[in-house]
């Protein structure tokens, strides 16, 4: 891990989640959370093309790519093939809140993003409650 964090190697972020299943490394949610946000400051990677990893940041729990994503679902339909899907990302990282709903309360600043205790996320109104399994 600090020779990752040091940038020794040349690391595409958005690979990165796959370090998960190196049992070796036994690197935790936060590690790689860490590690994703220090190689997706790259300049090269900060262009909606290349934001694959944002998935992998939601999937990971950071609250900061879900809330971009939830922005970016709106328009998702008017991106280029080769950009990423946000509405995709959002329903493999998520249980919650998806398609028009999710715009909808997007546009009205009403979605919360509560973390779980086990891990992952739920999208949820503002003005509803989470029925819990």
């Amino acid at each position: 891990l600090p020779i990752l964090n040091r940038g020794v190697f040349k690391i595409d972020p958005r690979d990165i989640y796959q370090l998960k299943y190196a049992k070796e490394l036994n690197l935790q949610n936060k590690e790689l959370l860490a590690l994703v946000n220090h190689y997706s400051g790259n300049s090269s990677y900060s262009s909606r093309m290349m934001s694959r990893y944002m998935i992998d940041g939601a999937v990971l729990g950071n609250k900061e790519h879900i809330a971009a994503m939830i922005q970016d679902a709106q328009f998702n339909a008017n991106q280029p093939s080769n950009f990423y899907c946000a509405a995709c990302g959002l329903a493999v990282a998520s249980d919650g809140l998806l398609g028009m709903p999710l715009i909808n309360a997007a546009k009205r600043g009403k979605v919360i993003i509560r973390t779980l205790p086990e891990g992952g996320f739920v999208l949820q109104r503002q003005d509803r409650k989470v029925a819990r399994q």
